[in-house]
């Protein structure tokens, strides 16, 4: 986890919560995302003020994307052929 802080007047948006990270800053996971807005100097790693570093809280951890149930597989099952051409 890193603590990231925007750059004066710039709105830096967080995928994970989707909102935009708050001017005194946010705890994020390091992602690809962030390391983009800090080499992009949106953003700067920096320290937590001292009331958030004693009660911070993480922010939470991303929902993975769970992939919908498959649908089950339709069996063909051919009709008997008494019942196809009965006598």
């Amino acid at each position: 986890m890193i603590y990231v802080i925007p750059r004066e007047g710039t709105k830096v948006p967080d995928p994970v919560l989707h909102d935009f990270l708050p001017p005194e800053g946010r705890w994020v996971e390091r992602t690809e995302h962030w390391v983009r807005v800090l080499r992009d100097q949106d953003a700067q790693e920096g320290s937590p003020p001292p009331e958030a570093e004693a009660s911070a809280t993480p922010a939470p951890e991303p929902v993975p994307d769970t992939p919908a149930e498959p649908a089950p597989e339709a069996v063909f099952t051919p009709p008997d052929a008494d019942e196809e051409n009965p006598a």
